[in-house]
């Protein structure tokens, strides 16, 4: 993707992560994330869906201080799973758990 429709891309991600956050909930240490996907096409491609969203969330939630780092000393797991379909509103939801110790 040429640089200037994949940073419009990216601003726009990261501006509708902005409206999902709570900054005062910032994570310093460990920590994993799980997806869930619903679909709108039976035909996607489940991974490369997560794994763009992965990359963008972490990403923007860098940006606005709820995570430290998305490095291995920091993001230590990811889980995915498809919920199901969803014909009107297709989408990611992204759960964040700290890790103790």
């Amino acid at each position: 993707m040429h640089h200037i429709p994949l940073n419009k891309l990216k601003q726009d991600y990261y501006y509708r992560v902005r409206a999902q956050i709570d900054p005062k909930h910032a994570i310093i240490g460990k920590y994993k994330a799980h997806f869930k996907l619903w679909y709108k096409n039976p035909r996607c491609d489940a991974s490369n869906i997560v794994s763009v969203i992965e990359k963008l969330a972490m990403d923007g939630l860098q940006l606005y201080k709820v995570l430290k780092e998305d490095n291995v000393q920091h993001y230590i797991g990811a889980t995915w799973e498809v919920i199901g379909k969803d014909i009107e509103t297709p989408r990611v939801e992204l759960e964040i758990t700290e890790v103790k110790g």
